[in-house]
C-alpha cells in the first residue's frame, strides 16, 4: 500500500534482486524455470495449498483461503522480480514515491497527510544503508539530500529529548535515562559516519553514548544487540565484547532450532519482533567476531521460524533478508542434494524441484517392510544430517504413514505438536471422567482438549470428531478468547473445529459441553490438531468406547 514502509521495502526489494540476479545468475535461471516449468508450478503455490493429500483438513473448510491466494500471488511475482528490464524502473517509481512522503523537515510520514514519524524515519535510514552495505553502493545522488536531511530531522529530535531530560530530571547523569528509541537512533547514527552531527545534537549523542556503555545490562536484547554494533564501531572492543559474551551466555543451541534466545518472544511494541532482534543480534556478532559458526547457527533459527509461519510484516521479511545474506556460509550456493535411505531401499527421485531441491515421494503399500522404519538422510557429500562447523547444508522433510484403522483402536500420536482428548460427566460444579461413572442418556458431558506446542505455529486447524451419541451444547460459531488466544469455533453435523491463525509455544486447554442424547455402545472420535502451512507438524488422540445407559 501507499505507505512509507511498504514503498521503502519495495525500493529495497527490486535494488536487492538487481544485485542478486547479476551476481548470481543461477537464481534468475530458477526462477525462469519456475515460471515455464509444469512440473515447478507447485513451487509457485502457497504452503496452504501444498501436499493436500496429507492435511486432516481441506484449505476451503478453513477460514484461510485468501491468505493461501495471497501468498502464492506473492510467489509468482517473485519470479517477475528477477526480470533484469524490470527492476531498475520499479525501484526509482517506487523510491519517488518514498520521497512524496517525506516532510520539510526531513522526516517521513507513514501515510500521506500524517505528521512525520520517528521511528519510520529511522527505520527507513537504518535498512537504506544495510541495502546499501550489501550491493556495495553508497549515498550518492538522490539519496544524499533525502539521507541529508532525515539525519538533521533525527539530530534535532535527540537534541530536544536531551533538553528536556536535563530540564525535567534533576539525576540525569546518575539514572539509566536512555529509551529503546535513543539506543535506535545511535545505531542508525553509527551507519552514517560520514556525514557531521549537527551541532545542537553533539553533546546529546556524547551523553547517550556514554549511558548506553554504562547501563547496557539493563536494556532488552534488541538494546544490546545495537549498543553491542555501536560500540564496536566507536572503537569501545571491550563494551562490544562484553555485551556478545552476555548475549552467547543467554543464548540456547540445539540441533534443530540453531541458537537462539527464549526472551525473544512477540510484543505490542517495534522492538519486540523476535525476527527484528534475531537480525539485529545476527548483524552484532558479525560485527565483532566476524564470520563465526554461530552466525549459521542463528541464521538456522530464521529459516526455522519461516517453516511454520509467514513473516509478520514487510520490515520483519527485509530484516531477514539481511541477516540471511549478510555473513555466514553462502546458502544461495547450496545445490539441496540430499540422498536418503529408507530400511534398504534408496529414494530416488527424477523430479527434484529447481533451486529448492524439494522431492516427494509415495511408497505403495505392497513394499511398506517393517525395516522402513529407519531413515538415513545425507547430503551430496555423504555426511549425515547433523551439522558441523563447517556445513553448508540445511533442510527439512517429513515422512508420513496413511493408513486405515477402527476409530476405537486408534492410538495416540505427537511429538514437537501434541494433543490430548478426556471426557468428564459434569454434575453442578463437579466434573468426574467418564471412564470412573456410568453414562446416561440426558447426562451434560465436557470435552477436554489439551494442546501443547513447543513452537510458534501460523494456521493452526484442531478438529474433534464426535461420538454420534453426542450433541453439543452450544450450536452457534463464532471467535473465542481463551487461554490467552483468539480462535474461530465452528459446530459440524460429526465434529467441533477449531481455528488459530497464530498459536504461540505453550500449553493450552479447551472445553466445550454436549448433552449424551442417545443410549447404546458408540465409538469416540478422534481429536487431530495440524499446522495447515507445515503439515508434517501433526498430532491426534486415539480412540476409545463409550457406553450410555437410557
Amino acid at each position: 500500500s501507499d505507505n512509507a514502509l511498504s514503498l521503502f521495502t519495495a525500493y529495497y526489494a527490486n535494488s536487492l534482486a538487481g544485485f542478486i540476479a547479476n551476481s548470481n545468475p543461477k537464481i534468475v535461471a530458477t526462477f525462469a524455470r519456475w515460471k515455464n516449468s509444469a512440473g515447478s508450478r507447485e513451487a509457485l503455490l502457497s504452503n496452504l495449498q501444498k501436499n493436500t493429500e496429507l492435511k486432516n483438513m481441506l484449505l476451503e473448510e478453513t477460514p484461510w483461503v485468501m491468505a493461501a491466494k495471497d501468498e502464492t500471488e506473492q510467489k509468482r511475482q517473485i519470479a517477475l522480480l528477477f526480470d533484469l528490464n524490470m527492476q531498475k524502473n520499479q525501484a526509482e517509481t517506487y523510491f519517488q514515491k518514498l520521497l512524496k512522503l517525506q516532510n520539510a523537515d526531513g522526516s517521513f510520514s507513514w501515510f500521506e497527510g500524517m505528521s512525520g514519524s520517528r521511528y519510520i524515519t529511522q527505520e527507513i535510514l537504518l535498512d537504506m544503508a544495510r541495502l546499501n552495505k550489501m550491493t556495495g553502493k553508497s549515498v550518492v545522488g538522490s539519496q544524499q539530500s533525502v539521507v541529508n536531511s532525515a539525519l538533521t530531522y533525527l539530530d534535532l529530535e535527540i537534541s530536544r529529548d536531551f533538553a528536556e531530560l536535563k530540564k525535567y530530571n534533576p539525576n540525569y547523569q546518575k539514572e539509566n535515562c536512555t529509551g529503546n528509541m535513543q539506543l535506535f537512533y545511535l545505531h542508525v547514527r553509527s551507519e552514517y559516519p560520514e556525514i557531521p552531527l549537527h551541532e545542537s545534537a553533539k553533546e546529546a549523542v556524547k551523553y547517550y553514548t556514554a549511558q548506553s556503555e554504562k547501563f547496557w545490562t539493563d536494556y532488552t536484547l534488541y538494546g544490546k544487540a545495537m549498543m553491542a554494533t555501536v560500540a564496536k564501531r566507536n572503537g569501545k572492543t571491550q563494551v562490544a565484547t562484553d555485551i556478545l559474551k552476555s548475549l552467547k551466555e543467554n543464548a540456547l543451541k540445539t540441533d534443530e532450532f540453531g541458537m537462539y534466545w527464549a526472551r525473544n518472544s512477540a510484543g505490542y511494541f517495534w522492538n519486540e519482533r523476535p525476527v527484528n532482534v534475531q537480525a539485529a543480534i545476527i548483524e552484532a556478532f558479525t560485527e565483532i567476531s566476524g564470520n563465526s559458526p554461530d552466525i549459521d547457527e542463528m541464521k538456522i533459527w530464521l529459516l526455522k521460524q519461516k517453516q511454520t509461519q509467514r513473516w509478520d510484516s514487510p520490515i520483519a521479511s527485509v530484516n531477514a533478508v539481511y541477516a540471511l545474506l549478510l555473513r555466514g556460509s553462502d546458502w544461495l550456493q547450496n545445490v539441496g542434494k540430499v540422498d536418503m535411505k529408507i530400511g534398504n531401499k534408496t529414494l530416488e527421485s527424477q523430479t527434484t524441484e529447481a533451486g529448492t531441491g524439494y522431492f516427494k515421494e509415495s511408497i505403495p503399500v505392497a513394499e511398506i517392510r517393517p525395516e522402513m522404519g529407519n531413515i538415513i538422510v545425507s547430503t551430496i557429500g555423504g555426511a549425515t544430517q547433523s551439522r558441523t562447523p563447517n556445513s553448508t547444508n540445511i533442510g527439512w522433510g517429513a515422512m508420513y504413514w496413511q493408513y486405515y484403522q477402527e476409530q476405537d483402536q486408534i492410538e495416540a500420536q505427537g511429538s514437537a505438536l501434541k494433543i490430548t482428548k478426556n471426557l468428564f460427566r459434569k454434575s453442578g460444579a463437579s466434573m468426574v471422567p467418564v471412564g470412573q461413572v456410568q453414562l446416561k442418556k440426558g447426562d451434560r458431558v465436557v470435552v477436554r482438549l489439551v494442546v501443547t506446542t513447543d513452537r510458534n505455529l501460523e494456521f493452526v486447524a484442531l478438529k474433534d470428531l464426535r461420538a454420534s451419541c453426542f450433541e453439543p451444547v452450544e450450536q452457534r460459531s463464532g471467535c473465542q478468547w481463551k487461554e490467552g488466544v483468539c480462535y474461530y469455533q465452528t459446530t459440524k453435523d460429526a465434529s467441533t473445529q477449531f481455528f488459530f491463525s497464530f498459536l504461540p509455544k505453550g500449553n493450552y486447554v479447551f472445553e466445550y459441553e454436549m448433552w449424551a442424547n442417545n443410549a447404546g455402545t458408540f465409538t469416540s472420535g478422534i481429536a487431530s490438531v495440524q499446522c495447515q502451512y507445515a503439515p508434517e507438524f501433526v498430532s491426534h488422540t486415539g480412540g476409545q468406547k463409550i457406553n450410555i445407559v437410557p
